[in-house]
């Protein structure tokens, strides 16, 4: 047979071990409940980071439609200035050749006389 004290003894032992195996799950179960609000977190974190991205890559693109625009438009400035430019020589040289016909005119009016 066992002595009472001792039994007792024991009993009080596995409480003991039994107590701190329940701390020890307490703690396990705060540490399980923080990192599921550190997921949580993380994940709000991550869908608001997520739309920046979008709205970001949203005017990226529209960013790129604007100067590839631009480029065409820019292209075709180019284009009309070049005519323009065609355009002044050509009225600069008929101004010319108007005026030595007038001179011409003038000269052999004036000589004839």
């Amino acid at each position: 047979m066992t002595k009472p004290g001792s039994r007792q003894n024991d009993a009080r032992r596995v409480l003991r071990d039994v107590e701190e195996r329940q701390a020890d799950i307490k703690k396990i179960d705060q540490t399980i409940n923080q990192l599921a609000e550190m997921f949580v977190e993380i994940s709000d974190m991550v869908n608001r980071q997520q739309e920046t991205i979008d709205s970001i890559e949203s005017a990226v693109e529209d960013t790129h439609g604007n100067v590839e625009s631009a480029h065409k438009e820019v292209k075709q400035a180019i284009v009309y200035r070049i005519k323009a430019r065609k355009k002044i020589w050509i009225a600069l040289l008929l101004l010319i050749i108007i005026i030595i016909i007038i001179v011409v005119i003038i000269y052999f009016t004036v000589i004839k006389k």
